[in-house]
């Protein structure tokens, strides 16, 4: 398994200076400007627009907020309020190339699911739909930390 990191972030950088405005250039601009932009890790979302030029964590393992939420048969909060969640809560965030919508943090799995659990404070799931002894229910019950 390879653990070191996979981007030179000041490469992708330049590359991405060096396609602008050659969109009619390049017949696949559109993937190649996503790609370089995820790969230097450049977020464009409005709560964290301030994190530009930040280098993917060098975790190997990321998660979704749709199979976060999954596990508990829950509605999937928005990628956006994951992120601005695990942002408040002082841990360092990223995204991933591995797959769209991926998340890379050093918080640990308490903080991700006392996010789940709070949302489902606001999007309730059906308790009578989970058996009693699941994982998914013991994690829904589990107070916050």
């Amino acid at each position: 398994m390879w653990l070191a990191p996979i981007h030179d972030v000041s490469f992708v950088n330049r590359t991405l200076k060096s396609i602008e405005g050659s969109e009619n250039d390049y017949g696949t601009w559109p993937r190649i400007h996503g790609m370089l932009t995820l790969a230097a890790n450049v977020c464009h979302q409005s709560i964290i627009a301030a994190m530009t030029d930040i280098q993917e964590l060098e975790d190997p393992f990321y998660l979704t907020a749709n199979k976060l939420f999954g596990t508990i048969h829950s509605s999937s909060a928005p990628t956006n309020k994951v992120l601005s969640a695990l942002l408040n809560g002082g841990y360092k965030v990223s995204r991933s190339h591995a797959a769209p919508g991926s998340i890379k943090t050093n918080a640990p799995c308490s903080f991700m699911y006392d996010i789940v659990r709070e949302h489902v404070k606001e999007n309730p799931v059906r308790m009578d739909k989970i058996p009693e002894k699941s994982p998914s229910r013991r994690a829904l019950l589990k107070p916050m930390t």
